[in-house]
């Protein structure tokens, strides 16, 4: 009893503290940025169309109009088709209504200074979740470097990105299981399909859920995903065909990397490496099964985003931000290793080297796309043979 109380007292004092982190850097953004003046956020499109929608009683926050519109908003000089507009699934309306429904200045303040709260606290929710009494110091160094020697985690935090809200939901949903709360974990892979790839990964860990037999997390999950897909159908007829549209066109305006390309031979080439990538996965996967929740989540988590970052089409190069949980994986299975500890901070820091070499998207060369997820995977492979 003593110990439960103990425990309870501790997530309160966790949970306020969190939340007054989350608001000193919501004020201190709304200063930074000046948002009321600046529409230019990843975060625009999904408030824009959403607040039509249910304020502006529009039936297709996908359409043309409205994409113009946000172009307009974000002050581009002449109309761009598909490069900015709502894009991602409709469930996202209602998963994040109480930030669409708040003024511009507010909503975008307190989103970004989430994500600066989330970057700062997650290495250290990692290290609990593992039962690793991580080294204050090391804490302090792998928190700053994810922060901000990681280029693209300030990005995500500057142009008010959903990666790392994607990211700790998937960190969430996993210390629920281990903790044997269903709903929690559920909800927590709910939030987690407010973007395509979010709900890919999202949906190969329900299928690892069912296959330990958490019914009850997936049950739950297909209850609330039917409910909102039903809804968005009711308010706004069939939009899927509305969402494939700008998101296959995507590729014509926009910067888009994909990883297989690089590797040498063309065509063939570029099926060969898809093939080792997956085979590579289930040789990491397979055995991993027979671990108990607490460390099979996080190690099969790591080799599906690795698996994700090396064959999925990447949008810009923001997505490597994804990559920063199977680094902290790995840090914690070599216990902060001084030599590990070297290699993920090289890691993290090389997003400046590549911007330097000039091997970046907006360079128009995306061997950062290739080599991040690449190293990382070795990084993760070579600590799970030790580990293992």
């Amino acid at each position: 009893m003593r110990s439960a109380l103990i425990k309870n007292k501790q997530m309160v004092v966790a949970i306020g503290v969190f939340i007054s982190l989350w608001g000193l850097f919501a004020i201190f953004t709304a200063n930074l940025r000046a948002p009321s003046d600046n529409y230019v956020f990843d975060f625009f499109p999904r408030w824009y169309g959403t607040r039509q929608v249910f304020l502006e009683g529009s039936s297709n926050p996908y359409s043309p109009e409205i994409e113009r519109s946000i172009q307009n908003h974000m002050e581009f000089e002449e109309y761009q088709p598909h490069r900015h507009n709502f894009l991602y699934p409709a469930p996202i309306m209602y998963t994040l209504l109480p930030f669409w429904l708040l003024p511009w200045a507010i909503s975008i303040s307190l989103w970004s200074g989430l994500a600066l709260t989330l970057f700062l606290v997650l290495p250290l929710i990692v290290s609990l979740s593992l039962g690793w009494r991580i080294p204050p110091l090391l804490l302090l160094v792998v928190t700053f470097s994810s922060t901000f020697l990681f280029r693209h985690s300030m990005h995500n935090y500057l142009f008010g990105q959903f990666l790392i809200f994607i990211a700790a939901n998937w960190i969430l949903s996993w210390w629920a299981t281990t903790h044997h709360k269903p709903a929690l974990s559920a909800v927590a892979l709910i939030f987690a399909t407010v973007r395509p790839e979010g709900a890919i990964i999202a949906g190969s860990m329900l299928f690892d859920l069912l296959l330990k037999r958490h019914f009850k997390t997936v049950m739950i999950w297909t209850g609330i995903m039917a409910s909102l897909l039903a809804l968005s159908f009711v308010q706004l007829g069939w939009w899927i065909d509305d969402m494939l549209i700008p998101l296959r066109g995507y590729d014509d305006c926009c910067l888009t990397a994909y990883p297989p390309s690089e590797f040498p031979g063309a065509r063939v080439g570029e099926i060969i490496f898809t093939l080792l990538i997956i085979a590579w996965a289930g040789w990491m996967l397979i055995p991993m099964r027979k671990l108990p929740d607490l460390t099979r989540i996080p190690w099969s988590l790591s080799t599906i985003i690795v698996a994700y970052l090396l064959i999925f089409p990447q949008s810009k190069d923001y997505t490597l931000v994804y990559a920063l949980i199977p680094l902290w994986v790995s840090l914690w299975s070599a216990r902060g290793h001084w030599l590990t500890t070297i290699v993920v901070l090289a890691i993290l820091v090389s997003p400046w080297l590549y911007w330097k070499l000039g091997w970046t998207l907006p360079d128009e060369n995306p061997k950062e796309q290739f080599l991040t997820p690449i190293f990382t995977g070795i990084v993760l492979t070579i600590h799970w043979w030790q580990w293992s």
